[in-house]
């Protein structure tokens, strides 16, 4: 592809983690059992030890009743500590709150992914660039006085190339993607294209991935 777009991560509903870990949705946690879940989750590296792990608790069980409400999570996952700290405590609640979710539940976005998979129409966008790319490579190839080597030909006098000097010529912005600097460059774009495009376009549609491709 011209460029790998990464896409952002989806915030966290802390909301939904305090549900998860609160078996008898009474709106309590017991503060020995985030203490176990904290203790024994070592998501991150860095280990936490008792002491921390006891003093952070005591800090945000405001009424010192030996539970956890909404309030005192929430408080509790934007402790102020360093941040490594902070997102080790995160990670460890949410480990738990995922032991603690139904299977059913945790497969939910996997269902939905499988629903939206389909071969029909058979993905078209993708191949139809690896071919368009093939052919231009080929045409200037076989065109071109120099020997086609992994690293050339470069066709710096096509058309399709782009040129900063010739703004104005708003084709040159799409279609250099059609141009690689050898088939080493043609092959392993190709290939990425494959192995990431396909799948993603028999689930997200041709015309989203054409979107992703040209951009």
């Amino acid at each position: 592809m011209s460029q790998s777009a990464t896409a952002p991560a989806e915030p966290i509903n802390w909301h939904q983690i305090f549900l998860h870990i609160d078996a008898d949705g009474d709106g309590l946690i017991l503060k020995s059992e985030l203490r176990y879940y904290i203790l024994h989750r070592p998501i991150s590296e860095l280990p936490l030890s008792e002491a921390l792990v006891d003093n952070l608790l005591a800090r945000v069980d405001y009424d010192n009743d030996g539970y956890i409400n909404l309030q005192e999570f929430y408080a509790l996952v934007n402790v102020s500590q360093e941040p490594v700290v902070r997102n080790a405590i995160r990670r460890a609640l949410v480990s738990a709150a995922l032991s603690l979710t139904p299977r059913s539940q945790q497969a939910h976005v996997d269902r939905i992914y499988l629903q939206h998979y389909t071969c029909c129409p058979p993905p078209i966008a993708i191949p139809a660039f690896c071919i368009a790319q093939i052919g231009v490579f080929v045409y200037y190839a076989v065109g071109s006085e120099k020997s086609t080597t992994p690293y050339s030909p470069v066709p710096f006098d096509s058309p399709l190339i782009y040129d900063p000097m010739r703004r104005q010529e708003a084709w040159r912005f799409i279609s250099y993607m059609l141009l690689h600097a050898g088939y080493v460059h043609l092959v392993s774009n190709c290939l990425m294209a494959c192995i990431v495009g396909l799948p993603l376009e028999t689930v997200h549609k041709w015309w989203r991935l054409t979107l992703l491709y040209m951009a």
